[in-house]
Order: C-alpha cells, then sequence, then structure tokens
C-alpha cells in the first residue's frame, strides 16, 4: 500500500500458452455507493447550512464512487431504504465488500475520508468513515435557528432506541 495512494486489490494472472508467458496484472479501485438523495452544503467551517443538493451533483453515479476521486467530511441525507427500511452504504473491492446497514431512525450519513500523510508522517494512506446520525451535524443549533426541521426528541423517561449493521463479506 505504501507505493498507492488509495485502496486497492492487485490481481496477477500468469498463463503459459503457444509457447508465449503471459503476465497479466490488474488494480482493482475500492468504490463507494452512497444510499442518498441530498447532500448538505456546508459552511467554511464544515457545518451544514439549511442548504441542499441533489447528490448527483456532487458524485454522479452515487452507485459507484471511486474513493481515490474523493476527499470527504460531507453530510449526506434523504437515505434511500430497501423493503426492511434500512439504508445501506458499500465499499466494494474486487471480491471484498463492507456494508453498513442504518435503521430508520438514522435519516443521515456523514462521510469523512482522507489521502493524506500516514501516521508519523508516514506513507500516504486512504481510508473512509461512515458515521450514522440522527440528525446532520449541529443539530440541535440548526434546529433552534429554525433551519432544521428534523430534530429527534424523546419525552422525559422514554426511551431512544435504534441500530446500525456492520456486514463484511468475501474476505
Amino acid at each position: 500500500m505504501a507505493q498507492f495512494t488509495f485502496a486497492h486489490t492487485v490481481e496477477v494472472m500468469q498463463r503459459l500458452r503457444s509457447g508465449e508467458f503471459e503476465i497479466a496484472t490488474k488494480i482493482d479501485e475500492w468504490t463507494l455507493s452512497v444510499p442518498a438523495k441530498t447532500q448538505y452544503l456546508l459552511t467554511p467551517d464544515n457545518l451544514p447550512t439549511d442548504e441542499t443538493r441533489p447528490i448527483e451533483q456532487f458524485f454522479p453515479n452515487p452507485q459507484a464512487v471511486a474513493l481515490k476521486d474523493f476527499s470527504l467530511d460531507h453530510v449526506f441525507g434523504d437515505l434511500t431504504r430497501g423493503a426492511s427500511g434500512r439504508a445501506v452504504m458499500s465499499v466494494t473491492g474486487r471480491q471484498q465488500k463492507i456494508e453498513v446497514a442504518f435503521g430508520l431512525k438514522y435519516p443521515v450519513v456523514v462521510l469523512f475520508s482522507s489521502k493524506g500523510a500516514g501516521r508519523g508522517g508516514g506513507p500516504p494512506r486512504s481510508f473512509v468513515c461512515s458515521e450514522p446520525m440522527t440528525g446532520i451535524t449541529d443539530t440541535i443549533n440548526l434546529a433552534h435557528k429554525g433551519l432544521y426541521k428534523d430534530l429527534q426528541t424523546i419525552a422525559p423517561g422514554a426511551t431512544w432506541q435504534e441500530s446500525f449493521w456492520i456486514r463484511p463479506s468475501g474476505f
């Protein structure tokens, strides 16, 4: 990974045929699938405003985002959900996949990625983090200003409960 600045899978195939030796190398990038319809626009301090735009204006294809093409610190909402009510975000390599499914009370996801230097000034490291959120960043302040209408509340003595699930496969 020290030679590459993005997560990837390397596949090498060797074949001897008709007196010819072929060595084929293929590098597959990891891709991100984002289950959102909107992206919140941010202030210079990376706090959401009350403005949104369709996710396709940021990610031309939200179902296949090449991680190498983006540095993220963004807030996404209006999550698309399957029949179970869960919204599923995934990171996919050639065979490996990590899915994160968000329950109904998680209507927002914050995605953060970096292509910067590794620990201690080491080689660059790429990663992506997803954070299931009950509301956009700075929800309480934005709701107080009347800029966010979906603040979740619970009555005194009541219980709030929700889950998210992480499913790795192909490892």
